[in-house]
């Protein structure tokens, strides 16, 4: 003749206090300990008595078999299936971010390129700014022409940024001006952040001299 058996459960601390026939089955009670705590019956660990443990999930031996009496406690271990879920959401998300080194590890790395230069930047800065000729001046057009050609002059720039040069405006040396026999060229207000480079490009006689004289 079966007899009702009281058991304790306690998970994390928290006790259950059950009821069940002594008829009833280890599966019958790891079941119901499932819709209490939310800890599967694959996962769980119960723990009793002295020496004894956990059957099988699904076992159909019988409580009073299994050696679970009446007042019995039992400390069930195992992790929710919440938890469970959270930590395969986190192991899915670990493969998930080691798969996409390991993609990025295996594709060939391709160096980008800036549009510009690296020295485009100081061709910019450290250049003649603008271009004036005398217009007081005969030749006017030509001067012009000597003075672009020594402003985009490769040499020049090359050495305009060597030393950091910036200079604002590159015109002419007026004759005037010219008061030192091998006088080719003034420096204004040297230091500032503009500076004015003057050059002679015409002759006494008013005719441009020749580029690799002035240059």
């Amino acid at each position: 003749m079966s007899s009702s058996l009281k058991l304790t459960v306690t998970h994390r601390g928290k006790p259950y206090e059950l009821s069940f026939d002594s008829s009833a089955t280890l599966a019958d009670l790891q079941a119901h300990i499932a819709e209490l705590t939310d800890v599967p019956v694959e996962f769980q660990k119960l723990l009793y008595g002295k020496g004894k443990g956990k059957k099988k999930a699904g076992d159909d031996e019988t409580l009073a078999d299994a050696g679970l009496h009446d007042g019995v406690k039992i400390m069930l271990l195992g992790s929710t299936r919440g938890e469970m879920d959270g930590l395969k959401a986190t192991e899915n998300e670990k493969h998930k971010r080691e798969a996409i080194l390991a993609a990025r590890a295996r594709t060939p790395t391709t160096k980008v390129w800036s549009r510009s230069s690296p020295g485009k930047s100081d061709d910019f800065k450290y250049r003649f700014h603008r271009i004036e000729p005398l217009a007081h001046l005969p030749n006017a057009d030509k001067a012009e022409a000597l003075l672009k050609r020594l402003a985009e002059d490769p040499a020049i720039q090359h050495v305009m940024r060597l030393h950091e040069f910036s200079v604002g405006v590159l015109t002419e040396l007026a004759p005037h001006e010219h008061m030192e026999p091998y006088l080719l060229g003034l420096n204004v207000n040297a230091g500032q952040s503009t500076r004015i480079l003057q050059y002679q490009v015409t002759s006494a006689h008013g005719s441009v001299r020749r580029y690799a004289f002035v240059r």
